[in-house]
């Protein structure tokens, strides 16, 4: 077996080199990554120091995901088991030790998928602060900031032997991967001599730490009413404490019924499919160039409306009702190039990760910052109120460059691949996203803290969720959001809009504040917020008349009717 085993060391080590000098890709994420693994097969203690550096993590303030396999588990699909509010499925679905740990810790993300990356892409559209790879350290498809090996002191090398006679997974040769050193499960509180040793000849400025494991108590999983153990991990290092901050979330609680995380109908291979599509056609467009994009988007968007009868209807619907006047060949031609115009600001935000911060820059103009200005200097938080209206993506990434990232409430799409793929283009500058469903927490919170938070309210809602305003001379269901959280907050809200230049440039342009004290005078609620909503959308349709063939007009803008209205007719 020795010439198996010299052969296979060779292959592993080839394997690592391909991935440090690039010639295997790998995935980068929007923010940092720490690793924790080990060399061999078996427990050395991964879970508990996962969950002691998430409790690290949380009390510090920031939001980790976590990201692992979820061994055991019968679903081979990318499966969100926390999105950062406690487990949503149980561990059929998600795994015992994920399970487990989304209910030890119910504000960690935790992201299940048989590949690393998969999970990685959908972790980031929940947009956490840092990444721990569960069980990562051979998983090179993710590159990582901080890889964390730990060692079973008793056996930290596996026998030297790969299975069956021993346990090694790779060969010790990988130590010098490692950024720093765990043992675990020491005897007699630290490994022999000659560990350390071979540790620090590998990697002589890695530190060194020692961990004791011990057990909490026991929890009961749902689903399949196994008993999985609860434990801490106690480290310290050679020369001083590192001890585990005390879990502020109750480790008893039981994780509720399982629910879906991927919208009925879908399966996992369609997902990966609509992946593959979208990654072939990012690789196509990076050898092509952005101007090439504008067009190839153009064309797509035309066969796309020509092969959707219900879109092309709902489009002409909407322009004829909004513009009564307009002859039937305009109405054809504006509906043309606001298709045109989507297809275009579609493929080019698709992309812009060719786009260096320079060039973002210098493609998306300025105007209006001191509007901007004024409304951070106040002091209580801004809120951007824009549209589905040019290039708002690439407008929001630019707005995020002026001073201080911004917070976008979005609402992720159902294939959480291909939301991790948008997630990874608005946030690699250093903006963040709020999804709309849980938005509220998070979008006061960001104002505490000065910050500034887009939000978009020109699509339609259900009736029950919105307050009727008018827009283009028809009441629409709106949503009162935005609104609501100004009367709470008293946070300045100033219009933006992304105008397109032509050529794949674009002006952002910020416009003078509305502020909360303009509806005071009124005292009804209900009509403040009315009001207040009515007077956004009046904003939103100057901008969209200025520029027609900009906006988002295949959106069913109308379809919710007023509750009273006789007739309804969707457009």
């Amino acid at each position: 077996m020795r010439p198996l085993s010299a052969l296979y060391d060779r292959l592993l080590e080839a394997r690592a080199r391909r991935y440090e000098s690039g010639r295997s890709p790998s995935v980068r994420l929007s923010r940092p990554v720490v690793s924790v693994g080990n060399l061999t097969v078996g427990g050395t203690g991964k879970t508990p120091f996962v969950l002691h550096l998430a409790e690290r993590f949380l009390s510090q303030g920031r939001r980790p995901a976590i990201l692992s396999r979820g061994y055991g588990r019968r679903s081979s699909e990318v499966v969100i088991v926390s999105r950062g509010e406690g487990p949503i499925v149980g561990p059929d679905d998600g795994g015992d030790e994920p399970v487990l740990i989304a209910t030890r810790l119910p504000r960690a993300i935790v992201v299940v998928a048989p590949r690393r990356t998969d999970a990685a892409l959908a972790a980031e559209a929940l947009a956490p602060d840092v990444f721990i790879l569960d069980d990562g350290f051979q998983h090179l498809a993710v590159r990582r900031d901080l890889d964390l090996l730990l060692l079973d002191a008793a056996d930290p090398f596996g026998g030297e032997r790969y299975p069956p006679f021993g346990r090694l997974r790779e060969p010790p040769s990988a130590l010098g991967r490692a950024h720093g050193f765990v043992f675990t499960r020491p005897s007699d509180g630290r490994p022999t001599s000659s560990d350390l040793s071979r540790v620090a000849r590998a990697k002589p400025e890695a530190p060194v730490f020692h961990a004791r494991i011990f057990p909490e108590g026991l929890t009961q999983a749902v689903d399949r009413g196994t008993t999985v153990f609860g434990s801490r991990e106690r480290g310290r290092r050679e020369d001083r404490a590192v001890s585990a901050a005390p879990s502020t979330e109750d480790p008893a609680g039981a994780p509720p019924p399982a629910a879906p995380t991927r919208r009925r109908g879908r399966s996992a291979a369609r997902d990966r499919l609509e992946h593959a599509l979208f990654a072939g056609a990012a690789r196509l467009l990076a050898r092509r160039g952005p101007e090439a994009a504008s067009r190839a988007g153009a064309r797509l968007a035309r066969l796309y409306v020509s092969l959707v009868p219900s879109r092309r209807r709902i489009l002409e619907g909407n322009l004829s009702a909004a513009f009564p006047r307009m002859s039937s060949p305009d109405i054809s031609a504006l509906a043309r190039r606001s298709v045109e115009n989507f297809g275009a600001v579609f493929l080019e935000f698709l992309d812009s990760p060719r786009f260096s911060r320079e060039e973002i820059e210098e493609r998306v103009a300025v105007a209006g910052r001191e509007h901007l200005e004024a409304a951070r200097a106040r002091g209580k938080g801004v809120f951007l109120l824009s549209a589905h209206f040019g290039s708002w993506e690439l407008g929001a990434v630019r707005a995020g460059l002026l001073g201080e990232p911004i917070a976008s409430v979005v609402r992720p799409l159902d294939n959480a691949l291909l939301e991790g793929e948008l997630a990874r283009r608005r946030t690699r500058f250093g903006n963040r996203l709020i999804r709309k469903k849980e938005a509220a927490r998070e979008i006061l919170r960001a104002l505490r803290h000065g910050g500034t938070v887009a939000i978009l309210i020109d699509q339609n809602v259900l009736a029950g969720e919105g307050v009727f305003v008018p827009f283009f001379g028809r009441l629409a269901a709106t949503s009162p959001s935005l609104a609501l959280l100004q009367a709470k907050t008293d946070a300045a809200v100033v219009p933006v809009f992304t105008w397109p230049l032509g050529s794949g440039r674009y002006r952002l342009e910020f416009q003078p504040p509305v502020l909360a004290a303009e509806f005071e005078g009124i005292e009804s609620r209900d009509e403040r917020i009315r009001l207040a909503t009515a007077r956004y959308m009046a904003i939103t349709e100057a901008a969209v008349r200025r520029a027609p063939e900009a906006w988002l007009w295949i959106h069913n803008r109308w379809r919710t009717r007023p509750p009273d209205e006789v007739e309804s007719r969707e457009f």
